[in-house]
């Protein structure tokens, strides 16, 4: 993986930077679905890949919610000052190396909805942060580096380039 131009394997990241499988429990006081649709709408890239997850949002049909969010997060790594999430995902995209290129990892997130549950993820993150960093020492844009969903089946060792890997 490249991060902040540097070259990271997972084997790198000392356990001391590491959290596997962190829990995450929270209120949920009122999620209307239509208004999620909006905001994400007007949030999300329009470029790249990303058509395919717009499209997905606006398929969308989840109940609205209200209640708690509780789920685990595979990896959360901290590497050069800042924090990244990771979820491994095994999905059969296809037996060639480029089954797993960009193109069909934005297709998979989306037909997966799998763009949610990163969002889900991060909310987890930032509680977490906000909380054990306390709200003085944390800021987002600072603390944060991004998310990683790891497509197991299309990562090749030794390859420069980012098959498999959807950030």
């Amino acid at each position: 993986l490249l991060l902040a131009d540097s070259a990271l394997t997972l084997a790198d990241v000392a356990k001391t930077e590491r959290l596997d499988e962190l829990e995450f429990y929270f209120p949920v006081g009122e999620l209307q679905v239509a208004t999620l649709k909006n905001i994400l709408t007007i949030a999300l890239p329009d470029n790249d890949g990303w058509q395919f997850i717009r499209e997905a949002v606006t398929q969308l049909s989840l109940a609205d919610l209200r209640g708690f969010m509780k789920g685990f997060v595979d990896l959360i790594f901290r590497h050069e000052g800042k924090f990244y999430v990771v979820d491994y995902k095994s999905n059969w995209l296809g037996d060639q190396p480029e089954d797993y290129e960009q193109s069909n990892l934005y297709q998979a997130m989306a037909g997966s909805h799998y763009y949610l549950q990163f969002l889900i993820y991060c909310v987890a993150l930032h509680r977490y942060l906000r909380q054990r960093l306390g709200e003085e020492n944390y800021n987002w844009d600072d603390d944060v580096g991004g998310v990683l969903y790891l497509f197991l089946r299309g990562m090749e060792p030794d390859s420069d380039n980012f098959n498999g890997v959807f950030f």
